[in-house]
């Protein structure tokens, strides 16, 4: 759903019910899902805002929410909001100074203990339930805690149940708000639902983004695991890299050449422009040696008595 078709619903359901719903509405749009005993605690917990005022909320909201556009029933006695419904809920909630981030940790304290009883369940359907709860409230006010359990049940899934894995990675995805710091998580996510719906290459690019250098990828302390199908190839990543120092190497030799030669070149010019002491002469236009001056200005080294015998 569109931003701007969940703000027409939330206005909507204000104008035909009131403010007083509208308060209930931003509550339960905390919990990932909704049943009627969760959604009837949540009303009877939270009729004071944070500043101990009565909101007045009916008993009646609770029905007139579930039934209402703003949820959509998922199961028997389980309904849920659209992720778009929810985010806009939940950044109102947030905004409104009678609530604000403080209430947020109220109903995420509430939601732990809500779920505390039902993780330890006989019926894995509750235990789900429960379980997807738990990481919703760790998520707003706990991110590290909730990303290191995301990251633990990707590690124990199996690559070959395509309908886990894409619940899974939805799931994850709605809490890309309160995970925003986790992001090799979030997209580790979407290629891991990129593979279960057989979209390979997709999938390999996204997990080629938080690669390692030894091909793994590691979030919260837990090594995630990776297809097949889908890794990187290993040998040309190290090629690649041997590549890279061969060529560092080169330019390393290249530039030691270059210094060698200019150094030289400045001593042989700086001894060219320097003039020879008195009694020496330049030899071959750099060196200085041993010489004596005749009258007509010719240096010689060889001589006898007044004759020059080598001009």
């Amino acid at each position: 759903m569109k931003p701007e078709v969940a703000k027409r619903r939330i206005e909507s359901f204000e104008k035909r019910f009131g403010k007083a719903h509208l308060y209930l509405a931003y509550h339960a749009a905390f919990p990932l899902s909704l049943t009627p005993d969760l959604l009837y605690r949540l009303w009877a917990n939270f009729q004071r805002d944070i500043h101990g005022q009565v909101r007045g909320i009916p008993w009646i909201a609770v029905s007139d929410l579930l039934l209402s556009s703003l949820c959509d029933e998922v199961g028997h006695e389980l309904y849920e909001m659209d992720l778009a419904v929810r985010n806009v809920l939940l950044s109102r909630l947030k905004e409104d100074e009678k609530f604000g981030q403080l209430r947020i940790y109220e109903l995420s304290d509430f939601l732990l203990e809500y779920v505390r009883q039902q993780l330890l369940s006989d019926d894995p359907d509750i235990r789900d339930f429960a379980q997807v709860q738990q990481w919703t409230a760790l998520a707003y006010v706990q991110p590290s805690e909730a990303a290191r359990e995301l990251a633990l049940a990707f590690s124990k899934l199996d690559d070959k149940n395509a309908a886990e894995l894409v619940r899974m990675a939805s799931l994850t995805e709605t809490f890309a708000e309160p995970l925003a710091e986790f992001q090799p998580l979030l997209i580790y996510a979407r290629g891991m639902g990129n593979f279960a719906r057989g979209k390979l290459e997709v999938a390999k690019a996204e997990l080629g983004k938080v690669l390692d250098e030894r091909n793994q990828i590691k979030i919260a302390a837990v090594n995630l695991p990776i297809p097949e199908q889908i890794k990187v190839n290993q040998k040309k990543r190290k090629f690649t890299t041997k590549s890279i120092i061969s060529v560092q190497k080169s330019i390393g030799a290249v530039v030691g050449i270059i210094f060698f030669v200019t150094v030289s070149s400045g001593r042989s010019f700086y001894k060219w422009v320097t003039p020879c002491p008195t009694g020496q002469q330049k030899l071959k236009g750099v060196f200085c040696v041993p010489g004596i001056v005749q009258q007509n200005n010719i240096t010689n080294n060889i001589s006898q008595g007044d004759r020059t015998l080598f001009p």
